[in-house]
């Protein structure tokens, strides 16, 4: 005897096929999430860095006297570098003020962050 062919079902191949397409369908979107959360993972650094730059540069604009100078320091898992060059301006020649540019970088785990700002300062002569 032979048997009907039944057009209700789907074939093994038909199967096969499907579930191809649908597990390419999912590791493609698999990885766009793995890629998104990198991404994540990156900005918060970039975040974390630029936090403690702006601190840092907070401190250093608050501080009451200003030098010359050129530094780096390891502070935890980051370092920081910083240099304090006054300027030489002559708009302030005869005043009691002076002109300092500051520059800041913040390295930490290969990725760095940095800023610039400058500080009128007065001076104090007797």
């Amino acid at each position: 005897m032979r048997r009907k062919r039944s057009d209700k079902g789907f074939t093994l191949i038909e199967v096969i096929v499907a579930l191809s397409i649908l597990t390419i369908g999912v590791i493609g979107i698999v990885s766009l999430f793995s890629g998104s959360l990198r991404s994540i993972n990156r900005s918060a650094q970039a975040r974390d860095i630029g936090m403690i730059a702006m601190a840092e540069m907070r401190t250093l604009l608050l501080s009451s006297t200003l030098t010359e100078t050129e530094n780096t320091e390891p502070r935890g898992d980051y370092e920081i570098s910083y240099s304090i060059r006054e300027v030489e301006d002559d708009r302030f020649q005869n005043l009691p003020y002076k002109l300092f540019d500051i520059t800041l970088r913040v390295t930490r785990e290969g990725r760095s962050f940095g800023l610039r700002s400058r500080k009128l300062v007065r001076t104090f002569t007797k």
